[in-house]
């Protein structure tokens, strides 16, 4: 017998949600949860776990980016939880969409400069993998035992704009999930800021954070 899966009951209409977008291929949908002002959840009709989502993100990135810019264009978070430790209720694979920014990946600089780039300043890469290349981002302050910057091992300086990355991360997506369960086997998050114009003029360079290793607690 199949497990229930709430998403896919939202999906084929059996479950009430306030639906925001859909299309042949992606759902975002309200989360119920109610912790901040925008909270949404984009998930691939399709149902596949969050590491099967990964493995291919493709339009519900996309999707999850557009929405975000739409309905918080002052800032925005994308996130998944995978595990216990990450929070992870749902089996069914999906991406946060939160309004406001997590300010610990974030310090005033003038001017403002990318969180890609702060990280990078004279670090060395931690990890690297076939399609990604991890850097200790904990100097940004106070985080679990494992928090990386990863770039694409084909864009280390991080020099694509964030939303053009979301678009298609292909294999870099995969690799990020192999090394997260390989940190932490019982969870990791995986996330990335989206500075507003007047925070970050011309945008945020494309990159997720991976942090590990301990309990993460609540993300809104």
């Amino acid at each position: 017998m199949a497990q229930y899966c709430t998403f896919c009951e939202i999906v084929a209409g059996r479950e009430p949600a306030r639906v925001f977008y859909e299309d042949d291929e992606v759902m975002v949908f309200e989360n119920v949860l109610g912790w901040s002002r925008i909270m949404m959840l984009a998930v691939p009709k399709e149902h596949r776990t969050q590491s099967e989502l990964w493995a291919s993100l493709g339009p519900v990135g996309r999707v999850a980016v557009r929405m975000g810019r739409e309905h918080a264009p002052e800032g925005f978070r994308i996130l998944s939880n995978f595990g216990p430790y990450g929070m992870q209720s749902q089996p069914h694979g999906h991406l946060h969409i939160l309004d406001g920014t997590d300010p610990a990946y974030e310090r005033p600089a003038k001017p403002p400069r990318s969180i890609v780039d702060a990280v990078r300043d004279g670090a060395e890469p931690t990890i690297r993998t076939q399609h990604a290349v991890f850097f200790d981002a904990r100097k940004r302050g106070s985080h679990p035992p494992l928090t990386a910057l990863a770039l694409p091992t084909d864009d280390p300086a991080g020099d694509l704009p964030a939303e053009q990355f979301w678009h298609d991360m292909g294999p870099f997506g995969d690799d990020l999930v192999e090394v997260g369960w390989a940190s932490s086997q019982y969870g990791f998050r995986l996330l990335a800021n989206f500075p507003g114009e007047a925070q970050l003029p011309g945008g945020e360079k494309g990159h997720v954070h991976l942090l590990a290793g301990a309990w993460l607690g609540h993300y809104a």
